[in-house]
């Protein structure tokens, strides 16, 4: 079966196609893993930046050590939710300059209320575009590139005519 199928190769593809096929696929797996990683964020992002309503949050703590973050609450139809994020981002001040109980800005997601970003979510939600269909591709394509040029000499050891 192994045979036939390295002969049924060799028959319907030259080496360059093979190499272009190689790369697809590398290309293919990257940035299906990417996607999957990344989608899920820039998702909640996108929809509270299109579709989201507002209110009021309050910085709860801050979180030097955790990417310079606060902890803030807001709550929305009389239920409280907490939410976290990097101070710096959408009008929210840096980190030194937010004081605990400051009251700030809360975008959320009306369908899920415990979705929310504070400030303003276009910032963010354009940093994720940017992460998802620019950087990716970007290194999912340097992925495949890298392969071709790895796999040159093994594709055509493997494109050889088997010896008898």
């Amino acid at each position: 079966m192994r045979s036939r199928l390295k002969a049924a190769i060799r028959q319907n593809f030259t080496t360059t196609q093979l190499r272009w096929l190689l790369a697809a696929v590398v290309f293919a797996l990257v940035y299906a893993w990417a996607f999957c990683v990344i989608f899920p964020h820039w998702h909640r992002f996108e929809r509270v930046t299109h579709v989201g309503s507002r209110t009021s949050g309050t910085v709860v703590a801050k979180e030097p050590q955790n990417h310079l973050g606060i902890r803030y609450t807001y709550t929305v139809g009389g239920t409280r939710y907490e939410g976290s994020m990097s101070a710096g981002w959408g009008g929210i001040p840096p980190l030194e300059q937010v004081q605990i109980g400051q009251v700030i800005s809360v975008a959320y997601w009306p369908e899920r209320p415990s979705v929310s970003v504070p400030g303003n979510p276009g910032e963010i939600y354009a940093s994720w575009c940017g992460l998802l269909f620019l950087v990716a591709p970007l290194m999912s394509s340097l992925a495949a590139f890298v392969t071709m040029l790895r796999s040159r000499e093994r594709i055509a050891r493997f494109m050889e005519p088997a010896h008898t």
